[in-house]
């Protein structure tokens, strides 16, 4: 938005414990800066986890007016929640938030992971405030979902997409299949955007403990600023550990 001398620092519990939050070169705090936070962990005999973390951090005079995107509110409190559960079967939940001085929920995220045998279920519900973001008209609540079936270690069939409730419809969706012959692996995905074609990938890669080549085709039909589709072809040469070698037709890229 203009302030490229501003680093895009992001308040999370990464940093909110640390003793100075913004990283930035060019801005600083001039103030007393405050992070208390509690955090918890479960671990049960059989297997099962449980992590709960809370925490809230007050900045002190930035010389700058921070994004409300990145979570900072400069000399306010910012709140940060997150909570997770996961069983030995690899089964688990999680969840994370942002808020603000009020208690106004302004970011949260629900995910949740199923795998039975050899399935593995995947989804996600994001919240962002539209106050989190200027390109934002209204809040986004969008649910993504994954999902993958994997047989014998030879074949792959994925599935995936991300459901827009303020628009009522599917905002993308994936369709992807695989499957290995010896050292040589082959996939072909197909993407959609609002219902859509959006690309079309297929590749094949052989590796060994010496070498990996990779052949791939992108065929990308939405692209900005051009109308017509964007074919792209790569080829990749990789001599283990210690060398690779890129042509690219579509990039116009050639990599040593």
């Amino acid at each position: 938005m203009g302030d490229f001398f501003i680093g895009a620092d992001e308040l999370t519990f990464g940093n909110v414990y640390s003793g100075k939050k913004i990283t930035s070169l060019t801005e600083s705090e001039q103030d007393l800066s405050v992070s208390i936070g509690f955090e918890q962990k479960v671990f049960w005999d059989t297997g099962h986890q449980m992590g709960l973390s809370i925490a809230a951090a007050k900045l002190g005079g930035l010389t700058y007016a921070p994004p409300l995107d990145y979570g900072f509110t400069n000399k306010k409190l910012n709140y940060l929640g997150s909570f997770s559960f996961m069983a030995p079967n690899r089964n688990n939940i999680s969840a994370q938030s942002f808020l603000s001085e009020n208690g106004h929920l302004l970011y949260g995220d629900l995910k949740g992971k199923s795998v039975y045998k050899k399935l593995d279920l995947s989804a996600s519900y994001e919240f962002i405030d539209e106050e989190m973001d200027s390109r934002l008209s209204e809040d986004l609540k969008t649910l993504g979902f994954t999902s993958s079936y994997q047989h014998n270690e030879a074949f792959e069939f994925d599935l995936g997409g991300r459901y827009d409730f303020v628009v009522e419809e599917m905002a993308s969706t994936s369709i992807g299949l695989g499957f290995s012959l010896g050292s040589w692996q082959y996939r072909v995905e197909q993407e959609y955007l609002k219902q859509e074609q959006e690309k079309t990938s297929i590749s094949a890669i052989y590796d060994d403990n010496c070498t990996r080549l990779t052949f791939s085709f992108e065929n990308r039909y939405q692209d900005l600023g051009s109308s017509e589709p964007v074919k792209s072809l790569t080829f990749k040469v990789q001599l283990k550990p210690f060398a690779k070698f890129v042509v690219s037709q579509g990039a116009d890229q050639i990599t040593f």
